[in-house]
C-alpha cells in the first residue's frame, strides 16, 4: 500500500469523512466532533479548516494519491507539539497509521526541527488507540494516564 500525505483541503471532504466525524465512536474521542448538538455537515468541516489556527497543521493520508483514508493534525501547545489521528471508519483496522508513520515522523522533523518529542492525548478507555500508540513507540508520560510521548531521533 502506497500512501501520500497532503495538506487537507475542502475538496477532500467527502461522504465517508462526514460519516466518520458523526459516528458515535468518533464523537467520543475527537474534540471537533463533540462540539455542538447537531450532526456535522460538509460546511462545518470546511469552516473548521478555514478557522484552523495557522500554527495547527492538518494533513490527510491518501491511498493511491486520491483516496482519502485518514487525517492527522500537529497542534503546538506551549513548548510541545501534539498529534491527533483520525482514520475514516471504512479504513479502520487496516494499519494505515502504522504503514504511514515513518512519513508522518519525517514531516514532523521538517516542520519542527528544534523539537525531539511528539505528544498525544488519549482517552484512557480507548484501548485500541493506546495499543497502536505503544506499537508505534509512544510511552506514557509520568503522572498521567491521558498523555503519551515519543522521543524523536534526528535522522
Amino acid at each position: 500500500m502506497q500512501f501520500k500525505i497532503k495538506k487537507l483541503r475542502a475538496s477532500h471532504i467527502k461522504r465517508e469523512y462526514i460519516y466518520t466525524i458523526n459516528h458515535p465512536n468518533t464523537k467520543k474521542y475527537i474534540q471537533f466532533a463533540k462540539l455542538g448538538k447537531h450532526k456535522k455537515k460538509k460546511i462545518d468541516l470546511i469552516n473548521y479548516l478555514k478557522k484552523l489556527p495557522k500554527n495547527e497543521l492538518l494533513f490527510g493520508i491518501f491511498y493511491n494519491n486520491d483516496e482519502h483514508v485518514a487525517n492527522f493534525k500537529f497542534q503546538p501547545v506551549k513548548n510541545r507539539v501534539y498529534i491527533g489521528f483520525l482514520t475514516l471508519n471504512k479504513y479502520q483496522g487496516k494499519g494505515i497509521f502504522k504503514k504511514s508513520f515513518h512519513k508522518i515522523l519525517k514531516l514532523f522533523r521538517l516542520c519542527y526541527p528544534q523539537l525531539n518529542k511528539l505528544y498525544l492525548g488519549v482517552d484512557k478507555n480507548n484501548f485500541r488507540a493506546i495499543s497502536l500508540y505503544k506499537r508505534l513507540g509512544f510511552k506514557n508520560l509520568k503522572n498521567t494516564s491521558r498523555t503519551m510521548f515519543l522521543k524523536i531521533s534526528k535522522g
